[in-house]
């Protein structure tokens, strides 16, 4: 059977276009959350955007992006729905990653390094027992591609998350962060999708085929 992914970022604690799934008899197998769940908020308005998802999807896996903070990363932490640093198996398919994002232009609440990214991605894959058929799961974009350019113009990206990409080559990289920059990519065999932000209504749905096919709508 065909295995899909409803992948949603940037939230920021909206779920308003949740009301555009109402009546539709698309249900994924799973719904990925790539970070930025609240604006700013902790365990509570984590729980509350998650309560909200969970009346039409309850199966949830998700990491926190660097405009969430800790208390947030906590409760994901508490529901064994989180992604940092740590791996769960779905349909023989491998989900893994990291949240946060690189310093910003202004500081956010959570933000890491190139070198903490690398060190993080490596013990994570190790871990997960470096699985051949995975999905990547990071906030952050890979570097040099049209998932990170900021403003449309400047890349932004992770290069340590480029080179774990590059070396690995995990079937699916989700991301989001850069919300102009809604797109799909590749790195070698590695599809790239940057759904942009839920809070104004984008989404990606993926459809992972038996033959290894993978369809992607954008919307």
């Amino acid at each position: 059977m065909p295995f899909t992914i409803l992948h949603l970022s940037d939230l920021h604690g909206n779920t308003n276009f949740l009301t555009q799934w109402e009546g539709n008899t698309l249900r994924p197998d799973v719904t990925v959350l790539t970070g930025d769940i609240t604006h700013f908020g902790e365990e509570k308005e984590a729980k509350e955007t998650l309560d909200a998802l969970r009346t039409l999807f309850p199966n949830i896996l998700a990491l926190h992006g660097n405009c969430d903070k800790s208390g947030a990363e906590q409760f994901l932490i508490s529901q064994n729905i989180s992604l940092h640093r740590r791996f769960h198996v779905l349909n023989e398919i491998v989900f893994l990653g990291v949240g946060g994002s690189l310093p910003c232009p202004g500081k956010t609440p959570t933000e890491y390094s190139e070198k903490d990214f690398e060190a993080w991605l490596t013990e994570t894959y190790e871990n997960a027992g470096k699985p051949g058929k995975f999905v990547l799961v990071t906030h952050q974009p890979p570097y040099g591609t049209s998932t990170d350019k900021a403003m449309k113009l400047i890349h932004t990206g992770s290069r340590a998350i480029r080179e774990f990409v590059e070396h690995t080559q995990p079937l699916l990289c989700l991301c989001g962060h850069i919300h102009e920059s809604v797109a799909t990519d590749r790195i070698g065999k590695t599809i790239l999708i940057n759904p942009g932000p839920f809070r104004q209504g984008h989404l990606a749905y993926i459809t992972l085929n038996n033959d290894e096919q993978i369809d992607i709508i954008l919307k």
